[in-house]
């Protein structure tokens, strides 16, 4: 199925082994020839495209249904030329965005129901290929927060409601209600902590929390801002977020480091038992007995009939095709049957 190196199967199965799925998340599409594996990919590429497009997806559709009145008649609010009354082309594609409107609103309800029921029947930890193609939502929370990705979609999809469509002409409490929601999800997100790693859920929190100093400053300032107020907010957006990089940096960079150390600490271990058993067998061969062995010492003295061990020993490695050889059989009985 895949080239050799990658995995020792030759013929795909309902349940592989997880290893092979691992390696086959980073592996080029050219190093594989099963049909089914190349499907489970592109899947789990769709999937990811869509959670990442979603929220230009449902800024897109909120947008043509965002209207301001004007006297008898209301304008789109990007577009003011547009009417959304009379405008015939816009009345055309009305149902055209219905329906895409009600698609971005299923679409975390639809995934928390699919990922509910992989979970609910053991499937969701069990198979390999859905752990593949689900993993893109999956993977990055711990495992009984297996569906906060859904609640991350629908949590943009509110946000983005409350920008742009919800108070088009009372900005102080458009503002009011982001601040609000920010700090829900801030207290959420304190309380749960759903994230594996214990830097994606400080980067969450910051960024939770300055979003929602933002928009408790944005509350009170003047529409529009001035030009020294809109480069204040920048510069403090700027530090927060330069802050958060270099912390989620040196935090990586402990990691990796602790991690070379740990490395280093394993491999030294054995090159210091290996050290000790071939002066274990120097040992052993200069006062005539084995210390790994000593039924084979005290055999040898015994009977008077011990041999010199053999320079080499040849070994044999199983391929992983066929089962592993069978022991040697123990010296033990021939000896006595020499005596």
């Amino acid at each position: 199925m895949y080239r050799a190196g990658y995995c020792k199967y030759a013929v795909f199965e309902a349940h592989p082994e997880p290893e092979c799925w691992q390696s086959l998340i980073g592996l080029p599409l050219s190093d594989i020839s099963d049909w089914s594996v190349i499907v489970h990919r592109y899947q789990r590429s769709t999937l990811a495209f869509i959670c990442g497009s979603y929220m230009s997806i449902v800024q897109t559709v909120l947008q043509f249904f965002s209207c301001t009145e004007y006297g008898d008649d209301a304008y789109m609010s990007s577009y003011p030329s547009i009417s959304c009354l009379n405008d015939s082309e816009y009345l055309r594609l009305t149902p055209l965005f219905g329906a895409m409107l009600v698609l971005v609103i299923a679409l975390p309800f639809a995934l928390g129901g699919v990922l509910y029921y992989l979970e609910s029947s053991g499937r969701l930890k069990s198979s390999p290929a859905l752990r593949l193609v689900f993993g893109t939502l999956t993977e990055g929370y711990q495992h009984r927060f297996y569906f906060w990705e859904c609640y991350v979609l629908l949590r943009r999809f509110i946000i983005s409601a409350i920008a742009i469509v919800a108070f088009t002409t009372d900005i102080p409490s458009r503002f009011t209600f982001l601040t609000l929601v920010n700090v829900m999800v801030l207290g959420i997100h304190f309380i749960l902590r759903p994230y594996s790693l214990v830097m994606d859920n400080f980067a969450e929190s910051g960024s939770v929390v300055a979003l929602s100093i933002l928009t408790l400053f944005l509350i009170a300032a003047p529409n529009p801002l001035p030009v020294a107020l809109t480069a204040g907010v920048s510069a403090m957006c700027a530090v927060i977020a330069i802050g958060l990089v270099v912390r989620i940096a040196s935090s990586r960079y402990e990691a990796v480091v602790k991690r070379g150390r740990m490395a280093g600490g394993r491999k030294s271990g054995p090159r210091d038992s290996g050290s000790t058993t071939s002066s274990g067998v120097l040992a052993a061969a200069a006062g005539g007995g084995n210390e790994i062995n000593p039924r084979l010492s005290s055999s040898a003295a015994g009977t008077g009939t011990g041999t010199a061990p053999p320079d080499s020993v040849e070994l044999t490695v199983p391929d992983g095709d066929g089962p592993p050889p069978p022991p040697p059989e123990d010296d033990d009985d021939a000896g006595d049957d020499a005596d």
